[in-house]
């Protein structure tokens, strides 16, 4: 088959797949999402449709195959959110427990330095300073690796000139 009858081949399934996100995500929203992200991936790759192949088969794995990853992401996200939340809390009892100076800084005023932070530049630094690997934050915050790399450099010079007004 060429190209444009393929395009025109899936233009005549939406109704179908449409049928099928639904009943994968039992959200019209996500179902929607999820039709509009296979027909992309579908026409993108529409060079690679074998002709002795099934069309339908071919657009409904496609779907099947984005919809499971879709589900992976988000259950890796969760699963990063549920982990930074807890080792956030742990922090903050130990900051409790545990008052006092730190490098000849109360610890309350290096929480009240990074709280003051941008929040772009705060959540990528108390993941980095929680544990989190570069790529995982990265992977998490959906941004290159170079830019998680420089927000923890900024933000850690902007730590650095707050907390040497303070002294």
């Amino acid at each position: 088959m060429r190209t444009e009858e393929l395009t025109k081949e899936i233009i005549e399934l939406q109704p179908y797949l449409m049928r099928y996100a639904y009943r994968l995500t039992l959200d019209k929203e996500s179902a929607d999402d999820l039709l509009q992200e296979t027909t992309l991936k579908a026409l993108n790759n529409i060079h690679t449709f074998k002709e002795n192949n099934s069309f339908k088969g071919w657009t409904y794995t496609i779907m099947y195959h984005t919809f499971i990853n879709n589900c992976n992401r988000k259950n890796h996200e969760r699963n990063i959110i549920e982990k930074f939340s807890d080792t956030r809390k742990a922090e903050v009892r130990c900051s409790k427990v545990i008052p006092g100076v730190v490098n000849h800084y109360d610890v309350s005023k290096i929480n009240e330095a990074i709280t003051s932070l941008p929040e772009n530049y705060r959540t990528t630094f108390e993941m980095h300073i929680t544990g989190y690997k570069y790529n995982e934050i990265a992977d998490f915050m959906r941004i290159p690796l170079s830019k998680v790399k420089n927000r923890i450099h900024i933000s850690r010079k902007m730590l650095q000139k707050m907390l040497k007004e303070l002294k």
